[in-house]
């Protein structure tokens, strides 16, 4: 109900933006603008598809020759109502107005608009969105927007702020659950209580929920966990008997080992190949490592100065694949080590082994001297750990 004029959810992927909007917004049959990554270089596509689901009613939202004419060299639907050989002009030969009367028609349409990862609309729906947050732009019109913000492009983080500076933003940022909202979606889910299950599930997942249903479903696709008979739902019965839940607690304790579930991990992997080079190798090492506290040792195994490795840090806590010197998933951690080869990883654990042995306990040491197959050195370490 915020009173502004682009009410914007923001978070992670996965942390429920669209979720939120689509069972707020349902009683208000919003119109979708869906933008899809890797087409931002497709002028208008998020809007001329959205106007291709209304095809029924453009007819009525245009009844004006002129305006049919203009946004017919858009939207071959409409040129079905021009005089018989007619020839149109290109489309970008009066774009500005064209730009107008599209968000004109998107108000007639639909007093709610729904923008759908805001972080990959083009130029040209951003200025039809810049047009529609206006002040005194004609008809109100509720517009709404999910937005990725480590993903929003210059042009995108711009009409964010331009809109915000105008007073005219209201910002929903959503965080990842609790431990407690873990438990209780568990609870919800399973129909009984699984307390350790949760806690291991929020640890695993850092509260994000679509990390979490994905190493549950995880757990049913490598059959450790079985629906029982007769019962319908994905994961399981409400309190069917306790069901698959019965064993939460106890599989909690071996589930380590459990695959990084290929949705989680493609997510992760998309993030990651949108960041610098420096970014992603000090990330990588700080997964062979398991954190990156200790940044000049880490510097010296990715080959960087403090300086760089240092804002290759900022850059991965920008794109909230880090949490302060922590990963912000376990999942998120896994990921990386599964994309880094076997002969690296041995490389990089000898690398952390060497420059962090004033600062690793003896355990540790021999954790890392094992994985990179120096034989003497792990023994070595497994005797001072052992003492």
């Amino acid at each position: 109900q915020a009173d502004a004029g682009l009410v914007l959810v923001c978070g992670e992927p996965g942390v429920g933006k669209s979720r939120l909007l689509t069972d707020a917004l349902a009683a208000r049959s919003p119109l979708w603008l869906r933008c899809h990554d890797g087409l931002q270089g497709t002028p208008l596509l998020p809007v001329l598809q959205a106007l291709q689901t209304q095809a029924g009613r453009l007819h009525a939202a245009v009844p004006d020759t002129t305006e049919r004419r203009m946004l017919a060299r858009l939207l071959p639907t409409l040129q079905a109502t021009l005089a018989p050989g007619e020839v149109l002009g290109p489309a970008d030969a009066d774009m500005p107005r064209l730009l107008a009367l599209v968000a004109s028609v998107l108000q007639r349409l639909a007093p709610v608009l729904l923008v759908d990862d805001l972080q990959w609309a083009d130029g040209a729906t951003l200025a039809v969105l810049r047009l529609l947050t206006a002040a005194g732009s004609g008809t109100p019109v509720r517009l709404y927007a999910t937005l990725r913000t480590a993903e929003a492009a210059p042009e995108v983080q711009a009409l964010v702020a331009s809109i915000d500076d105008a007073g005219r933003l209201h910002r929903v940022d959503l965080a990842p659950l609790p431990a407690a909202a873990v438990a209780e979606l568990m609870q919800q889910l399973a129909g009984v209580e699984a307390p350790r299950f949760a806690a291991w599930l929020h640890g695993r997942s850092g509260g994000n929920p679509f990390f979490a249903l994905e190493t549950l479903r995880a757990l049913f696709d490598a059959g450790q966990r079985r629906t029982p008979p007769g019962t319908s739902s994905e994961y399981g019965a409400q309190g069917a008997d306790n069901g698959w839940a019965s064993a939460l607690d106890a599989l909690s304790t071996d589930s380590q080992a459990l695959q990084v579930p290929s949705r989680v991990a493609a997510l992760v992997r998309r993030r990651v190949d949108g960041l610098a080079d420096a970014t992603r190798r000090v990330l990588s090492i700080a997964a062979v490592a398991g954190d990156a506290l200790h940044l000049e040792p880490l510097a010296q195994v990715a080959g960087l100065s403090p300086w760089a490795t240092a804002e290759a840090l900022a850059a991965a806590q920008a794109a909230g694949l880090l949490t302060g010197r922590h990963f912000a998933h376990d999942l998120v951690r896994e990921a990386l080590l599964l994309a880094t080869p076997e002969p690296l990883q041995a490389v990089l654990h000898a690398g952390i082994a060497r420059h962090c042995a004033d600062l690793l306990p003896p355990h540790r040491l021999a954790f890392h001297w094992w994985a990179a197959g120096d034989v003497p050195a792990a023994l070595q370490a497994t005797l001072a750990a052992a003492s």
